[in-house]
């Protein structure tokens, strides 16, 4: 790899692991915090009150699904699907320095839902947080008889597009992509007879290309198999190279998943999950063709953790959120 091609890939993954954040599990809340340069008098954490609400430092942010009479459900745990839908709320708090925008999405088995809010239907589902600032969203989610698992994503500033590796407020966009917030729940009826988890077909990662390139990749796009390079911006239906590197020997398989503008998209033709081996150790690639969008639009990628069965808590991977645009 040429020293220019290592300089911009290492400058990309140090400086993520400046924002790196510490996810932690209370009472399975997810409590997260991004180190944003507090004095220590800031630093001073969080704390799970008796009555189940959580007190964050600054930094930090806590999230969790609750149901519709107020209880708590543990990450990973059964959530109950009554005539057809899933009903309680997702609880989002953050102690914010600035006011910033998110937007939650719903999946079943990874796959996109609609869902209700207030008696309207979205896709993604747009709120705004300052200060230290607690939202709770009541949801209604239609779930189908064999759906095994719901999964949520909340997702950083939904609507900006603004990301540039040369400016400063664009290279702050670009890297705040990095703060998902996800949990994942098993579904069950009133009866608590257990569904059957989905077979995903795996791609055998061994039979990809490696990836020639000093030290681990990540989950990542890049430009292509010779060009190491992270990017802001391509155009709409032109190539990129999917990095998988990092993966954990613990892990039988990950799920990848992609949204463009909020919508799932497919990966490949016809393939909207798509499944790979874990391959600890190495660095493996395949090349993409990003969606075709006639607008400007916003793309990013995510892998979970398979098997979903035995998961206690939902781990995810993404890539950097970059801006297609219109050819």
């Amino acid at each position: 790899m040429k020293n220019g091609k290592k300089k911009v890939f290492a400058s990309v993954f140090i400086a993520v692991a400046l924002i790196a954040a510490i996810t932690v599990c209370i009472g399975y809340v997810y409590v997260r915090k991004a180190d944003q340069g507090q004095t220590k008098e800031q630093k001073q954490g969080f704390k799970l009150n008796d009555d189940g609400t959580v007190t964050l430092g600054l930094g930090y942010s806590a999230h969790g699904f609750f149901t519709t009479d107020g209880n708590l459900v543990n990450s990973g745990d059964d959530i109950l699907c009554e005539d057809g839908y899933i009903r309680g709320q997702i609880e989002f708090q953050k102690n914010l320095t600035e006011p910033m925008e998110y937007g939650l999405i719903i999946m079943n088995d990874f796959m996109q839902k609609k869902f209700a809010v207030d008696n309207e239907w979205f896709d993604c589902y747009r709120f705004s947080l300052s200060g230290n600032g607690t939202i709770k969203i009541a949801v209604e989610v239609p779930v189908e008889d064999n759906a095994y698992e719901m999964e949520y994503l909340i997702v950083p500033e939904p609507d900006a597009k603004n990301f540039s590796m040369d400016n400063e407020s664009g290279w702050h966009n670009f890297l705040a992509t990095k703060e998902v917030s996800v949990s994942s729940y098993r579904i069950t009826d009133k009866t608590g007879k257990r569904r059957v988890p989905p077979v995903f077909d795996q791609i055998d990662t061994e039979k990809l290309e490696e990836l020639e390139s000093e030290g681990n990749t990540g989950f990542e796009l890049v430009k292509s198999s010779k060009d190491v390079s992270a990017f802001a911006s391509a155009k709409s239906g032109s190539h990129a190279c999917m990095c998988l590197g990092s993966m954990r020997k613990e892990v039988d398989a990950y799920a990848v998943i992609a949204f463009c503008d909020w919508k799932q998209t497919e990966i490949t033709k016809g393939q909207w999950v798509r499944c790979y081996t874990s391959v600890p150790d190495k660095n493996y690639f395949e090349e993409i063709i990003l969606p075709n969008e006639q607008e400007d639009a916003v793309y990013q990628m995510f892998a979970f953790e398979l098997p979903i069965e035995s998961r206690l808590k939902t781990l995810v991977y993404q890539t950097f959120r970059i801006k297609l645009e219109r050819s």
